[in-house]
């Protein structure tokens, strides 16, 4: 078997990196609702102004499941059902 080369996974500073900023984001939380803000409410506000930007930018973090298995199973992809389907076409979803 051939030997690899190089540092071992997970051993490298980034691990270090990694480590502080978790450790500053959940202080983050914390002084979030030290103020009275939790983070569910912040992130419900964004969600209301821009549900499909926002879940683009959190896709990497949520649990990824087949959702055209089960569409409107559920009540995330209900909200966005509801949202997407009340709007008005943009430019690029016309027909002509």
């Amino acid at each position: 078997m051939k030997q690899k080369i190089g540092r071992p996974r997970g051993s490298g500073p980034a691990q270090l990196v990694r480590a502080v900023l978790t450790n500053a984001f959940y202080l983050a939380v914390k002084e979030l609702e030290q103020r009275g803000t939790p983070l569910s409410e912040l992130l419900a506000e964004q969600l209301d102004a821009d549900p499909l930007g926002t879940l683009t930018k959190l896709k990497a973090y949520l649990p990824s499941e087949n959702i055209r298995a089960h569409p409107g199973s559920s009540d995330c992809c209900r909200y966005l059902c509801q949202t997407t389907s009340t709007e008005a076409p943009t430019k690029r979803n016309e027909r002509p």
